[in-house]
């Protein structure tokens, strides 16, 4: 009676098979991590830019005027990682480690690899 089974070679073949998946397949899951990093980045500054402009349509409705923007986006100290900042605009503020307070009006984001930096103007409301 034949006993049955994979013989070495049909082993060594799927083996070899999920060892080319395994590497063609890593390059995108190390980039997942630097990709959720960039996208918390942009969708923060999104929201910074839309606070901004809703910021000065309230202005604008409340004074009769052409609205301002704020002076300030917070009052977080220079320096210090960002436990409060954009407080001005958003709700409870943003706590994000990766993000700190460089001058009054800049920002800079570092996600341990790259560090972006973003200035605000208050005048026209940018932040750059």
């Amino acid at each position: 009676m034949r006993e049955r089974g994979f013989t070495l070679f049909e082993l060594i073949l799927v083996v070899a098979m999920l060892g080319v998946l395994a590497v063609t397949g890593l390059p995108r899951f190390i980039n997942l991590s630097d990709n959720a990093k960039d996208s918390s980045m942009e969708s923060t500054v999104g929201a910074l830019r839309s606070s901004l402009a809703i910021y000065r349509a309230n202005d604008a409705a409340t004074t009769s005027t052409d609205g301002n923007y704020p002076v300030v986006l917070d009052m977080t100290a220079v320096g210090s990682p960002c436990s409060t900042c954009f407080s001005a605009l958003l709700a409870n503020g943003l706590q994000d480690s990766a993000w700190s307070k460089d001058a009054d009006h800049s920002y800079t984001y570092n996600d341990g690899i790259n560090v972006t930096t973003f200035t605000y103007n208050s005048t026209n409301g940018t932040f750059d």
